[in-house]
């Protein structure tokens, strides 16, 4: 038996040496996508988190400068459905604006870019009907 060892243990090495080293392969592409998904979701989650305050925040910077002025000059205090129209698109460019490049890139992420207009209009319209409930 002792005779026998020496001869088997490098044979041995030779056959678990590369199970080893895939194993640990396999270990470090797991790691790496855990990274990479990780990663992704979190920058998509602090864009849509920084979006949703971004929204609020001009939604209510609009009601109280804007809308107030427009209805102040209206004389009945109603604003037309052109104005209302414009200030939502100028909220819209204000808010492509504040979330910069980077911004308009990580919510490309996870928002289609064709679609990302309408998802801002629709997060307008939102943040609009919430402030109305509050009110």
């Amino acid at each position: 038996m002792k005779e026998l060892l020496p001869q088997l243990l490098p044979q041995v090495i030779e056959l678990i040496v590369p199970i080893i080293m895939a194993l640990g392969a396999l270990l470090s592409l797991q790691i790496t996508n855990w990274i990479k998904a990780k990663t992704q979701n979190e920058t998509a989650q602090g864009a849509l988190i920084r979006l949703n305050e971004l929204v609020a925040t001009q939604v209510r910077a609009n009601a109280q400068t804007i809308v107030a002025s427009l209805r102040e000059a209206a004389g009945d205090g109603s604003v037309d459905a052109d104005e209302l129209a414009r200030i939502k698109d100028e909220t819209i460019q204000r808010l492509k604006t504040y979330l910069g490049q980077r911004g308009l890139k990580d919510l490309a992420k996870v928002i289609d870019g064709e679609t990302l207009d309408t998802f801002l209009e629709a997060k307008v319209e939102q943040a609009v009907h919430q402030l109305k409930e509050a009110a």
